[in-house]
């Protein structure tokens, strides 16, 4: 496991190490990299007391990492991480200085949610004059980075998807000529479905931008708000991403993540050891578990190091390490560590719990 340096204060910015950033298309121009890593989790708790939201697993990697692999794959290898306080060290434990993941990592403190255009503007100096990409790190898309980071030319570019619960997002109104006219945050009669999703491509200028808004009602700098000025001054271009999106923030939601994630396989790790089981793709089970007369599937993801005994288990993610015997489970998230057994429906229990 990588150790990298402690992150640093708002302002105080040092470079964890790793390789040296390089732009792979050969284009004079380098793009760098935000990952927002803050934030209380409060929508996945009792999980997020002991681990920040973007590392709990989906399809048996942590969200945040598929924010960092898009962006390596787009050509983008500096990349600065905000994080909060309470769970830095757990952060910079998993990633390091970004080498093991080709990249380099810069950490950056968040003293407090101040919404997600606080934790961009923080990022100032390590951006410098360069174009960048903001990735919410609870958010995964299918298809990547790339042809967007190839045709971004403007002070800011948002990706639209269509949704099906429009009220929960931030919603680009479209006028008859399919330009964005107006981003309204979370519409209670919302002018469209298209939701501006958690992946921001970005300017140096948003930086003054940012530092003219005021908090909203809930007491946030807006990320809606910003881009609405970007808009108003003919600065704000978009996409309509092909593919899925999500944003895992919920038990709901994270669980669809692992669903679109795991696509069609079934398969287990060659360390494993399966005696008379079935696995129902898509199902995924890690290295090192022992599956004893057990069902895993559809939409499961086992992690390592596990033992399931007895089970039959669908629609749920099991994190690393956790005892399963005798029982059905389904629609649950099961923290690292935990011990269960009998039966659990729509669950969520954090690293370590024990339910017999």
């Amino acid at each position: 496991m990588l150790r990298g340096g402690d992150p640093v204060g708002p302002g105080d910015f040092e470079s964890a190490g790793g390789m040296d950033a390089q732009d792979c298309t050969g284009r004079a121009e380098i793009m760098k990299g935000v990952i927002l890593h803050a934030g209380s989790g409060t929508r996945l708790r009792p999980l997020t007391r002991a681990c920040p939201k973007q590392l709990l697993p989906v399809a048996n990697k942590p969200m945040s990492q598929y924010a960092l692999e898009d962006l390596r794959e787009a050509g983008i290898t500096q990349i600065a991480v905000v994080v909060d306080a309470a769970h830095r060290g757990r952060v910079s434990g998993y990633y390091g200085d970004g080498s093991g993941f080709g990249v380099s990592i810069t950490y950056v403190e968040q003293d407090a949610p101040r919404g997600i255009s606080h934790a961009i503007g923080l990022c100032r100096e390590f951006v410098g004059r360069d174009r960048f990409v903001a990735y919410l790190g609870d958010n995964m898309m299918q298809g990547g980075l790339r042809a967007h980071a190839e045709g971004f030319g403007s002070e800011a570019m948002a990706l639209l998807c269509p949704v099906a619960d429009p009220s929960r997002f931030g919603i680009a109104e479209l006028d008859a000529g399919g330009a964005v006219r107006r981003i309204t945050e979370k519409p209670e009669d919302p002018a469209s479905n298209l939701a501006v999703i958690g992946v921001y491509f970005l300017s140096p200028s948003i930086f003054d931008v940012i530092g003219s808004l005021e908090p909203s009602g809930r007491g946030e700098l807006e990320i809606t708000d910003a881009l609405q000025i970007v808009l108003d001054s003919g600065g704000l271009e978009h996409r309509v991403v092909r593919g899925w999106w999500k944003d895992a923030g919920t038990p709901e939601d994270m669980l669809e993540a692992n669903r679109l994630a795991l696509g069609a396989r079934a398969r287990a790790g060659g360390s494993c050891l399966m005696r008379k089981t079935r696995l129902d793709g898509p199902a995924l089970v890690g290295e090192g578990c022992t599956v004893d007369h057990s069902k895993l599937g559809p939409n499961v993801s086992v992690g390592e190091g596990c033992t399931v005994r007895g089970c039959a288990v669908r629609d749920s993610i099991i994190m690393p390490g956790c005892v399963l015997e005798s029982g059905t489970i389904s629609g649950s998230i099961i923290g690292a560590g935990s011990r269960v057994r009998g039966d659990l429906e729509g669950a969520l229990l954090a690293e370590g719990s024990v339910r017999e």
